[in-house]
């Protein structure tokens, strides 16, 4: 890796979602690399895959900051800014909260992370797969199917299939560490609760806001799909919530993504929805959809790039560690 020569020079880590790779992040990364040529700017690939799930996010953090040092053994003496997309958003605050003190961590962007659990990560699989199995909502969902004619190859049930399969693999893994720290008022997510409103560091948490099925089709399409977006907004959301807390990104409830309920009146907590943009490519998008995923979407962009120009080039007294301290701990 070529590290840039001045151990001023900045630093931007990336932390992928669960279950997936550092490779989401390569249009971002690119995106950082122009807006900031000065900086070195690294997607971490210790924690992929199956390991998000397998591992606590407690150990995810360990390994993240291991990978950190290996990469970056100067890291102490960079100011450095910490980007997480999803579960990777918990990741980098746990790895910030366990180590900021041998770190010069200027601030935190979260995009998408469930800062207060994803419900789906708690619900019973047979309870789930039943909301899907109404009149109303199957005739919305064969109706999605044929409308999606991008490969021409779909049959009748393609949604059904596509969206059973999503939560089978929810389920697969709702016993693992990684998942277990998702589900809402899990023991991580109460001590996360309880030192969010008293962290000094900025916290930029960006969300996204979209459950219109329509956005992962090729061709524009008059149906709402009203009873598919309601019955999947119960199984994101749940029940329990009232009608204001029902947005969500397809994955996780806006106020989850925003930490409306545990961020209290820290000033340094910053929120910013971008109104159109999924979680991710839950069902395969067409080429000329992709702007609606949170990490290709051109707003959100603006949105890191101006955070990041604040956090990482404004002055700061904020104290560096020496690498020696760093090296005791390694």
């Amino acid at each position: 890796m070529n590290l840039k020569q001045d151990k001023g020079n900045p630093v931007i880590a990336l932390f992928h979602g669960l279950g997936s790779k550092s490779s989401c992040f390569n249009s971002l990364k690119e995106n950082l690399e122009q807006a900031f040529p000065d900086a070195l700017v690294i997607a971490l690939t210790s924690v992929e895959d199956y390991n998000t799930a397998l591992f606590s996010i407690k150990e995810q953090g360990n390994s993240t900051f291991k990978e950190l040092l290996e990469k970056i053994p100067d890291v102490c003496n960079r100011p450095t800014l910490l980007i997480g997309h999803s579960q990777g958003g918990l990741r980098a605050y746990k790895m910030y909260d366990a180590y900021n003190d041998l770190l010069n961590v200027k601030g935190i962007i979260t995009l998408a992370t469930p800062w207060e659990g994803a419900p789906v990560a708690n619900a019973d699989q047979e309870l789930l797969l039943q909301r899907l199995q109404s009149d109303c909502v199957r005739i919305d969902m064969q109706r999605f199917s044929m409308d999606y004619d991008y490969k021409g190859e779909e049959s009748a049930h393609f949604m059904h299939t596509t969206l059973q399969a999503r939560i089978n693999d929810y389920q697969k893994v709702s016993k693992c560490s990684g998942i277990i720290d998702l589900k809402p008022k899990s023991k991580f997510l109460y001590e996360v609760a309880e030192k969010l409103p008293k962290l000094l560091i900025p916290i930029l948490a960006i969300g996204g806001a979209q459950s219109d099925f329509g956005v992962f089709l090729s061709k524009k399409s008059n149906y709402d799909f009203n009873n598919l977006r309601n019955a999947w907004t119960n199984i994101i959301v749940g029940e329990s919530n009232n009608s204001a807390n029902k947005a969500h990104d397809m994955v996780v409830p806006l106020y989850s993504q925003r930490a409306d309920n545990i961020a209290g009146k820290n000033k340094n907590f910053e929120q910013f929805v971008v109104p159109n943009a999924i979680h991710n490519e839950i069902l395969p998008l067409p080429p000329e959809k992709k702007f609606h995923n949170i990490l290709e979407h051109p707003l959100a962009f603006e949105k890191i790039k101006e955070f990041a120009q604040k956090v990482l080039y404004q002055p700061s007294s904020q104290k560096t560690n020496t690498p020696q301290s760093i090296a005791e701990v390694a």
